[in-house]
């Protein structure tokens, strides 16, 4: 009889791996910023590169083993993340400190990260809603 479960894997912190509750000390440098006026392209780049690193850790632990669709998603989000701060790490000071502050107004209002990537697939000619479908269907289908 062949053995189908999946390999236990035991977490193992790598050295200088900040714990996930450390990042949220207001002294932490990674911290969130929690006000506009906190926000600057490297405060939000710390926390960035913070959380991409801590995500990356997680995904050699044997996620993609354990919980394949856990590994995709956090895979996605990680180089979101990378994305994110690389960008931010190349703009011009005043620039990446602009925007920084549009990404971080947009994510504390809320309904952006939400609304704005269907708006922008129908100005590239795609039509939102048909994935939409796609996806609440797959999800249907899948439960």
């Amino acid at each position: 009889m062949t053995d189908t479960t999946a390999p236990v894997i035991e977490d193992v912190p790598l050295p200088g791996m900040p714990d996930a509750d450390d990042l949220s000390s207001p002294a932490d440098p990674a911290a969130f910023p929690e006000r506009l006026e906190d926000v600057n392209a490297d405060s939000l780049t710390r926390w960035l590169v913070c959380h991409a690193t801590e995500r990356g850790a997680l995904n050699f632990t044997g996620l993609s083993v354990q919980n394949p669709a856990a590994f995709a998603h956090s895979s996605c989000a990680l180089n979101a993340e990378w994305a994110l701060a690389y960008v931010l790490r190349e703009l011009p000071p005043s620039l990446g400190d602009r925007l920084a502050k549009q990404i971080w107004s947009t994510w504390d209002e809320g309904s952006g990260p939400y609304e704005l990537p269907a708006e922008w697939m129908t100005e590239y000619g795609m039509n939102p809603d048909a994935l939409i479908e796609r996806v609440q269907r797959n999800r249907r289908e899948a439960a």
